[in-house]
């Protein structure tokens, strides 16, 4: 239904807030989300699949419970699938979604009005802000590459709604354009001058879990030009989805769609610069892990964060902004591209966690005790 029925809009006539029946759509091959919508609950029904339509807003859904009852609030209509007692819903006008009830993508409308003969009041549609979308990992090899060079390799998992907007991308016939804005990208974020070896592609499609995975490599070129200093930065950027307030009056929303996740391995031909690092917090609106450690030749720097609500209320905007602060010092990753430098001054080094902590105190209380009793 979504990428075999064409969407065509209806601008004049009763079917511009009317379906057509659903026969007449399929034989034409095309439809507005009403008609779409309409054939899709008419083919569930067919075998056995308990379903409705449902009208939503596209704009104001979250909002949509202040207002006062309109037909006009309306600009969307999708399907509702009930299935082992649980709700489901799914837009008929989307395209290339993948995933089974356990992983395909959540709706972001707000609010449903189901269409059902008795009636219903609206619903509250279920959407997991917490729920992981992204993973990008950037991967720098140092090995063998001189004084003047390297590789990177860019690893990126996208989820549920994620997967769909990139799986729909990626069909399109703007490959060249996707693979320059790609290479944009990583330019941009690296500061680096950067050669194409292999331009971006999809290296897994799972359609079940609705993970696609796509996979870039460059060759990193002029280091001793573009990097004088001998040291690289790297920004993680999560952060804009979780804006300061300026007034504490008045509550404030944020923009996050799900958890983020990334990842940056420097791969050193020798020992890697010292340094390793754990910071964690978290709050009702947000948690925040960032960790950097050595595993053999490789330093690794991990960042993950996590939105549990939407809105910051006015209550709790002096704690969020001191949280926003901390987790924004930390958002550039610094490292040197040689093995011969000191500890990377822009790192923010802070105490073991509490368990190692615990772990040190044990061991020499216990190694103290060893010596007295002998």
């Amino acid at each position: 239904m979504q990428n075999e029925i064409r969407y065509r809009g209806q601008h004049q006539g009763v079917y511009t807030h009317t379906p057509k029946v659903p026969e007449l759509v399929l034989k034409k091959g095309a439809g507005d989300c009403k008609d779409k919508a309409n054939l899709l609950r008419a083919l569930l029904g067919v075998i056995g699949v308990q379903c409705d339509l449902a009208l939503v807003n596209t704009n104001c859904g979250k909002s949509l419970d202040g207002l006062n009852p309109s037909a006009r609030h309306f600009n969307h209509m999708i399907v509702r699938i009930q299935f082992d007692n649980e709700a489901y819903y799914f837009d008929a006008t989307a395209q290339k979604q993948a995933g089974d009830f356990e992983h395909a993508a959540q709706l972001d409308y707000g609010f449903a009005l189901v269409l059902t003969e008795t009636g219903e009041e609206l619903v509250n549609m279920p959407f997991d802000i917490s729920r992981k979308v992204f993973f990008v990992k950037h991967q720098f090899d140092f090995r063998d590459q001189g004084d003047d060079g390297g590789i990177l390799t860019i690893t990126r998992r996208y989820m549920a709604h994620r997967a769909d907007d990139l799986r729909y991308r990626f069909a399109s016939r703007m490959i060249q354009r996707l693979r320059e804005d790609y290479l944009e990208d990583a330019q941009d974020a690296t500061s680096l001058e950067l050669a194409v070896i292999e331009p971006v592609a999809v290296v897994r499609d799972d359609l079940d879990k609705n993970i696609l995975v796509t996979r870039e490599q460059y060759r990193i070129s002029n280091l001793e030009i573009t990097h004088g200093d001998d040291r690289i930065e790297l920004a993680t950027r999560f952060y804009k989805a979780f804006p300061e307030p300026s007034d504490d009056r008045f509550s404030v929303q944020i923009t996050a769609f799900g958890a983020a996740e990334h990842r940056i391995d420097v791969y050193y031909p020798g020992k890697p610069p010292a340094g390793s690092t754990v910071r964690r917090f978290s709050n009702p609106i947000f948690s925040y892990v960032d960790r950097v450690w050595i595993n053999g030749n490789i330093k690794r720097f991990e960042t993950r964060v996590t939105p549990h609500r939407e809105v910051v209320n006015s209550d709790e905007i002096e704690q969020y902004r001191i949280d926003i602060e901390k987790m924004s010092n930390r958002s550039l990753n610094c490292f040197p591209y040689k093995t011969d430098d000191e500890p990377d001054e822009c790192e923010d080094q802070v105490s073991l966690p509490w368990r190692e902590t615990i772990a040190y105190l044990l061991f020499w209380c216990l190694l103290i005790g060893v010596l007295v009793y002998f």
